[in-house]
């Protein structure tokens, strides 16, 4: 199984992680995909932004 693959199998919480949060811990720019920061609202709450975004955007 490659990445993207492996990607496609997490929840939404784990998505939000693998894709925010680098293998030091240091959170990624993801403001394109966080809700919080598209609804002009960034309260440096990165990944629950990126759940939210998951959540209203890709699991309808």
């Amino acid at each position: 199984m490659n990445k993207f693959e492996a990607l496609k199998e997490l929840s939404a919480v784990d998505f939000a992680y693998a894709v925010s949060v680098d293998n030091v811990g240091d959170v990624r720019g993801v403001c394109a995909i966080c809700q919080r920061h598209i609804d002009g609202d960034c309260d440096d709450r990165c990944i629950s932004g990126v759940v939210e975004y998951l959540e209203s955007e890709v699991e309808q």
